[in-house]
């Protein structure tokens, strides 16, 4: 596949390299939701002692995936709406629990897939996959056509492959060669991704392991410009999926560490490794952290006497941080903090921009050299009608029109616009960064695919009920 241009923004905040490991909090906040999970069935009772690896709640409509107990503590149900609260019972440097086959109530695994993946999902790492197309956890009873392996991260303020590799590219090593156990005979193969040029050492050791084994494994390099860490990108250019309907599977860096935990190890990845960053936090940098620990001590220290957007995720893929969450959650992979501006800027609109970035090319600093730029939750004007100027087209890389799929769209002109490719959007944003009329054209498409796929279920559904029926 040709890509188009892609634009590269700049923003300042970034984090060191270097993973921080945070002092152990008195009490956790275990987020009872997350991105894609909803633990509603708990397992534990108010003022119950649980170990580290217990189940706290599991998701009945999602396999039953469990909630672990990140710590050892006294459970508290009541404490904060929409969390388990867990005081922990040992504070403990973070990376120092150990786990006994008692506490995880696990046995060793046998040879057979799918012993291997009920290990998975009852040490939590089945979480760690995602069908391709439809962004969901998988199914553990189905089987693609192709495993991806991201260890790329380009999104700004989002976790990078040599914090999360730090002190654990045995771990991973050890985790890629596992992988096969979770697949019936050569069916599927292993694609792992990475960024050209020169690579951290950590992700160099994963690489010569790939390579050691071309049966089983696939290495690509890509450019590093976002969104080439988007699996579902990859997916396209690899030409993974065939045919089309083929099912590819995915996870990143610290999806594979779980996998080695679970299957070598025989205990859950407890620790987390994400990124604080963006233009209004202080000092950005990686911290290895709990789930469920405190989010104002994650983001601590921020000025006082300001408003802040945060973000749960990257710059260009995240979404609002929900008021209600007080702890981190098992999804999170970094968080991004821009401020709110009290009042919009005056006379902004006269200003030359020397140090403003845009695609449009229409500001004073298209004339020096880039500079990181301290963005805000201003967007500069107010969202106003499609004008056709074509960048969201220009750097859109699945090499779609997303102008026309808007029109299509906003008139409810739904087989028009998959017919045009909406399902091969892959949800990146920079057709909405880029857009002057600050259309959320990505929270458009993002609705629309969601949409398809339910319509496509409830006919799924209506066949099969039809068929008993005739029977």
């Amino acid at each position: 596949m040709t890509r188009r241009s892609t634009h590269r923004p700049l923003p300042s905040g970034r984090p060191e390299a270097e993973a921080t490991a945070l002092p152990e909090p008195a009490t956790l906040y275990v987020p009872l939701t997350s991105r894609r999970l909803r633990f509603t069935q708990m397992s534990v009772r108010d003022s119950q002692e649980v170990r580290a690896g217990d189940i706290l709640a599991t998701a009945p409509d999602q396999s039953d995936l469990p909630l672990l107990a990140p710590r050892a503590g006294t459970v508290r149900l009541t404490a904060v709406p929409g969390h388990i609260a867990l005081e922990v019972a040992r504070p403990a440097p973070v990376g120092t629990v150990v786990l006994d086959e008692e506490a995880i109530a696990a046995t060793p695994p046998r040879d057979a897939v799918q012993d291997n993946r009920a290990l998975l999902c009852r040490l939590g790492a089945w979480q760690c996959f995602r069908d391709v197309r439809t962004g969901d956890i998988p199914d553990p009873c189905h089987e693609p056509a192709a495993l991806v392996i991201m260890v790329t991260a380009f999104d700004s303020f989002i976790a990078q492959p040599e914090a999360l590799l730090a002190g654990k590219a045995t771990d991973f090593v050890q985790g890629l060669k596992a992988l096969h156990r979770l697949f019936s005979g050569s069916g599927c193969r292993i694609h792992v991704v990475v960024g050209e040029g020169e690579c951290p050492t950590a992700v160099n050791e994963a690489i010569e392991a790939v390579a050691l084994d071309p049966s089983r494994f696939a290495l690509h390099r890509v450019p590093q410009l976002y969104p080439n860490d988007n699996p579902q990108l990859a997916t396209q250019t690899l030409k993974l999926a065939s045919p089309p309907q083929a099912t590819v599977w995915a996870m990143g860096v610290e999806g594979v560490l779980a996998v080695a935990f679970a299957l070598t190890l025989y205990q859950p990845y407890l620790e987390r490794t994400i990124s604080v960053g963006g233009p209004a936090v202080e000092k950005p940098r990686h911290v290895v952290a709990a789930v469920g620990h405190p989010i104002a001590d994650l983001l601590a220290p921020l000025p006082s006497g300001c408003s802040f957007r945060i973000v749960n995720g990257g710059l260009m893929s995240g979404t609002d941080l929900a008021p209600q969450q007080q702890g981190l959650d098992g999804e999170c992979p970094g968080l991004t903090v821009v401020h709110v501006p009290a009042a919009r800027e005056f006379l902004g609109f006269v200003r030359p921009g020397r140090f403003r970035q845009s695609f449009s090319r229409c500001f004073l600093g298209t004339l020096f050299s880039p500079t990181p730029e301290p963005l805000t939750s201003l967007l500069g004007g107010e969202e106003r009608a499609c004008v056709a100027c074509g960048h969201c087209e220009h750097v859109c890389p699945a090499n779609l029109l997303p102008q026309v799929l808007h029109r299509y769209l906003y008139n409810d002109q739904m087989d028009d616009a998959q017919a045009l490719g909406l399902d091969e959007c892959v949800e990146c944003g920079l057709c909405s960064y880029v857009c002057p009329c600050k259309i959320e054209l990505r929270e458009q498409f993002a609705v629309a695919k969601q949409q398809l796929r339910s319509d496509a279920d409830d006919a799924a559904l209506a066949t099969a009920a039809a068929s008993v029926t005739d029977q």
